[in-house]
């Protein structure tokens, strides 16, 4: 996300915790185009890895996938109603 501009951090406890929460459509706008000069460590650390355990184990990652990556954004972190993501959904499509 901070790729694209998008800031946040992980809190033990809550889990991810974005830095503005996406609340409008000018707020969408500002998000960018992914950069990914920006993500190339992630090759290198998964080279890294997959080194390290010499075809002995798998190499798995997680990677959000974009709905949820969008409910970060528009809750501002983890959320159990949905419910701004779901009011933003059914009223600017």
């Amino acid at each position: 996300l901070p790729a694209m501009g998008i800031e946040f951090e992980i809190d033990p406890e809550k889990g991810p915790v974005m830095g503005k929460a996406i609340a409008t459509k000018a707020d969408v706008d500002e998000v960018t185009s992914l950069d990914f000069r920006k993500v190339q460590f992630v090759a290198e650390a998964l080279k890294i890895v997959r080194k390290e355990v010499n075809n002995e184990a798998a190499t798995l990652g997680f990677v959000g996938a974009p709905y949820t990556l969008a409910t970060y954004c528009i809750e501002g972190g983890s959320s159990s109603s949905y419910a701004k993501i779901k009011k933003m959904a059914f009223t600017e499509p």
